[in-house]
């Protein structure tokens, strides 16, 4: 490479790219390994027929057992700036007791919601997208409860008891666009313009489980949340 071509490569990353944005709340930084994140980390659980718990011999939280019409979610209260570009992430296993299955019915991130224990397109006023392992292995993206878009197939079985690692980049263009992109294991599934967003109605984030007539287990061992600006201007 010649280097006129690698100064032009280090002046796109420039120096206040990679600064320390204040994103309006403080980060959010949890895994297995610290223990209970209602100890250690400050989130708190939720659930409906069914309450998410820290399991210490597994090391992690459960969002749901593989348990039918119950809901799990483990969350944080946080008054992020939507206005600023966010990186979350968390790391999260689905599948039966034993056997692979293909049942479900999926795990949502939220963001900027109302409701602590938000599932599929139950985000109202916030941020949804959901994981969903029971129609055909996709990620659909909510926003104040409505699809966005379409739905974007993954190529994965995400309920193959395989931990995997979910990523949700929002970024901030102005007033009237942000954009939300999803990866899985490092490999980018789709990116979404919401339109006009900026969170204004709901403080909450976290992840949550689901089992309708289908089950899952639905497990959590990390959620992490904090400034997108290094991660977007590393990845241009």
């Amino acid at each position: 490479m010649e280097n006129n071509e690698v100064q032009a490569q280090v002046e796109l990353i420039r120096s206040d790219a990679l600064a320390d944005q204040n994103i309006g709340d403080t980060p959010i930084k949890w895994d297995s390994c610290m223990g209970d994140p209602e100890a250690v980390a400050n989130a708190e659980f939720d659930g409906n027929n069914f309450t998410a718990y820290y399991d210490n011999i597994n090391q992690g939280v459960y969002l749901t057992e593989a348990t039918a019409s119950t809901s799990g979610s483990l969350y944080w209260d946080k008054d992020f700036d939507y206005t600023k570009n966010i990186y979350i992430s968390g790391t999260f296993l689905a599948g039966g007791e034993g056997a692979l299955n293909d049942d479900g019915d999926g795990i949502t991130v939220f963001f900027g919601v109302d409701d602590s224990l938000t599932i599929s397109s139950d985000a109202t006023n916030g941020i949804a997208v959901f994981f969903d392992e029971y129609n055909d292995d996709v990620v659909k993206v909510y926003k104040n409860g409505v699809l966005i878009d379409t739905t974007f197939y993954t190529n994965l079985t995400l309920d193959d008891l395989q931990w995997r690692k979910f990523e949700i980049i929002y970024e901030y263009i102005d007033s009237s666009s942000a954009f939300v992109q999803v990866q899985i294991d490092n490999v980018y599934v789709c990116r979404v313009d919401v339109g006009s967003w900026v969170g204004d109605a709901g403080t909450y984030v976290g992840a949550s489980g689901w089992c309708g007539s289908a089950e899952n287990n639905h497990q959590c061992k990390s959620f992490d949340v904090k400034n997108a600006n290094p991660w977007l201007a590393l990845n241009r």
